[in-house]
């Protein structure tokens, strides 16, 4: 499996420990930490896992629990003079998969961002397409991808 799981920690907890350990050592050099804002002092409540889904996840079928964060990062690619462009990912069930964000970018690459809100099965699908440039014909094939989330 290629889905891989990250532990989140709160970017307040990071930058006040460096700021203690640094302090232990050079307690002249060190400030006090520049205020966070409100909604960086810790992570989404809830929140323990991240995993990060691929190009090369598509088919497979990962298990989370409630409050993870799932992250779909597909990388779009060039053949030849077109290119090859990944769509928004979806979730088809926004009880089970919420999306939180997503976007696509100028070369084809496409992201979104989930978090599991209950438990039951859902998927999360986009679709790759060919983009041609002036001159160039694509073939009409589409390639669809899709991740099985079982959250519970």
């Amino acid at each position: 499996m290629n889905a891989t799981k990250y532990l989140t920690t709160p970017l307040a907890a990071v930058t006040l420990g460096a700021a203690l350990a640094l302090s232990a050592v050079a307690p002249a050099a060190v400030a006090a930490p520049a205020a966070v804002p409100g909604a960086l002092h810790a992570a989404p409540q809830g929140v323990t896992d991240e995993v990060v889904l691929t190009n090369d996840s598509n088919g497979q079928t990962v298990r989370v629990a409630v409050g993870d964060r799932i992250d779909v990062r597909l990388t779009g690619s060039t053949a030849g003079e077109a290119a090859l462009a990944w769509t928004e990912p979806t979730a088809g069930d926004s009880a089970v998969l919420q999306r939180t964000a997503g976007g696509t970018a100028p070369d084809g690459s496409a992201w979104a961002a989930f978090t599991a809100q209950g438990g039951g099965s859902g998927q999360i699908t986009a679709e790759r397409r060919c983009v041609p440039t002036p001159g160039v014909v694509c073939s009409h094939v589409v390639v669809r991808w899709k991740v099985t989330v079982v959250v519970g």
